[in-house]
């Protein structure tokens, strides 16, 4: 018969990721919208902070809170306004 289950303990999957004291790589990732290598990239600059428990590289919670609060609001670019205005020039002449 298997024993009753411990109430007094939260199943992992039901404590929310901001209640963690670290996450993995890949659920890093997902909370943040880029890949793995950009983790790794965060974590080189020092935006980042891992530790390595039980042979897992893991990322500090409190570490993904501080780079998510410190997004940028976006805003769109002037990128490539140029070349659409020459491309309404060359359109309008043709």
């Amino acid at each position: 018969m298997a024993a009753p289950p411990n109430n007094n303990v939260p199943e992992i999957n039901a404590l929310p990721w901001r209640d963690r004291a670290f996450v993995p790589l890949s659920v890093a990732a997902e909370i943040v919208g880029v890949s793995r290598a950009s983790i790794y990239a965060l974590e080189a600059k020092g935006e980042l902070s891992f530790s390595r428990l039980a042979g897992r590289t893991l990322v500090s919670v409190t570490s993904l809170k501080a780079l998510i609060g410190s997004a940028e609001p976006w805003s769109a670019s002037d990128r490539g306004k140029e070349a659409r205005a020459a491309r309404t020039i060359a359109s309008a002449e043709g």
